[in-house]
């Protein structure tokens, strides 16, 4: 297996594993706010089959939902990081990766809440991709 695609596998893995020890906790994590477990929420009700929480955050985490809030962005220079909710490392964030998203750089700030996707650069580092506001 290419070292790049084990590492691609090794952080997915440790950031579902963080996500689902959040989400089963006997008491919901502090950082989660209303409007994300309102998503929860409208997800389980799209799904047209009966879900409590827990099982919806579990298929979640399954589909790779990743959140976290912007740690670190400095549109000038067009990249940042992204605090991952997980406890996994920080997520690096091109800027193209928001401007592709809609989302204009130089209106978000440090501490916005935003979810995404994981994606593997050309030298096998772990990106932020399919960025979007929570």
């Amino acid at each position: 297996m290419k070292k790049s695609t084990l590492s691609q596998i090794t952080a997915s893995v440790a950031v579902a594993k963080g996500m689902a020890r959040r989400a089963l906790a006997a008491s919901p994590n502090p950082q989660w706010t209303e409007y994300e477990m309102q998503s929860v929420d409208e997800w389980i009700a799209r799904q047209g089959v009966k879900l409590d929480r827990s099982e919806a955050i579990r298929r979640l985490v399954q589909l790779g939902l990743a959140a976290g809030k912007l740690k670190m962005g400095n549109s000038t220079r067009g990249f940042g990081f992204i605090a991952d909710d997980s406890g996994g490392p920080d997520m690096f964030l091109h800027v193209n990766d928001l401007k592709s998203a809609g989302i204009d750089p130089d209106r978000i700030k440090v501490g916005d809440r935003l979810t995404f996707d994981t994606a593997s650069t050309r030298d096998g580092k772990m990106k932020a991709s399919n960025v979007r506001i929570a």
